[in-house]
């Protein structure tokens, strides 16, 4: 009889038992800008007002080449003679801020504020010292 490959024959079984601690800190550290500009008459279109980045200046008092890109992790908000406005009545771009269906009064200050929150960071950690493994071999 030719030799044959013996193969040894293993069962396993395990059981875990306890618990597995999370602990997550999370640090929210917004990016807060604003802008502001004063309607003029140059800004009133035939239906809406159109106020170019250019004529806002920021905190400093410097003056805004163009507004920031928007993503997922940020908004913006929009006050016309401090009254904060409801989310569609603008349109923004990097060049432009548009009032839709509104014809403002020339001299109202109007404001931009930009919050982003892309640096916003949270790490998890794991506590596994209260995790018990126990495996039982049978051959």
């Amino acid at each position: 009889m030719p030799a044959q490959l013996i193969k040894l024959f293993i069962q396993a079984t395990s059981s875990v038992v306890g618990s597995v601690d999370v602990t997550t800190d999370t640090t929210v550290t917004p990016d807060v800008t604003r802008y502001y500009a004063t309607v003029i008459a140059g800004n009133l279109l035939t239906t809406d007002t159109s106020i170019p980045a250019t004529q806002f200046v920021d905190d400093n008092g410097n003056a805004v080449t163009a507004f920031p890109t928007l993503d997922a992790e940020s908004y913006y908000n929009v006050y016309i003679n401090s009254v904060l406005q409801q989310d569609g009545l603008t349109t923004l771009s990097n060049s432009t801020l548009t009032v839709n269906g509104a014809l403002l009064t020339v001299g109202v200050p109007v404001v931009v504020e930009f919050a982003d929150f892309s640096s916003t960071t949270s790490t998890s950690t794991a506590d596994l010292a209260n995790l018990q493994v126990d495996t039982t071999i049978e051959t």
